[in-house]
């Protein structure tokens, strides 16, 4: 009982790895970097232009985001990554 009680924290622990949200009042991105923004409520993409956010396809008021993080990496495979 001990051990699956012992997997189930262990499966509640957040990977390292795992992207975590930086507040806007801590770091910025690079500037014209597309990264995930959200404002507390709704996420979406967006950019610092150095005078403020861009939400261009976003429903975040540019003068609420509070918190952004770096896009994921691609994967590796995809459609088109055989040369066809």
């Amino acid at each position: 009982m001990q051990e699956s009680a012992d997997a189930i924290e262990k499966l509640k622990e957040e990977p390292a790895d795992k992207p975590k949200w930086i507040s806007v009042n801590k770091r910025l991105p690079e500037i014209a970097t597309v990264v995930i923004i959200t404002d507390g409520i709704d996420v979406g993409t967006g950019w610092f232009d150095g005078k403020g956010w861009r939400t261009p396809f976003a429903d975040i008021d540019e003068y609420r985001v509070t918190h952004w993080m770096p896009l994921p990496e691609p994967p590796k495979e995809g459609w088109n990554t055989n040369g066809n």
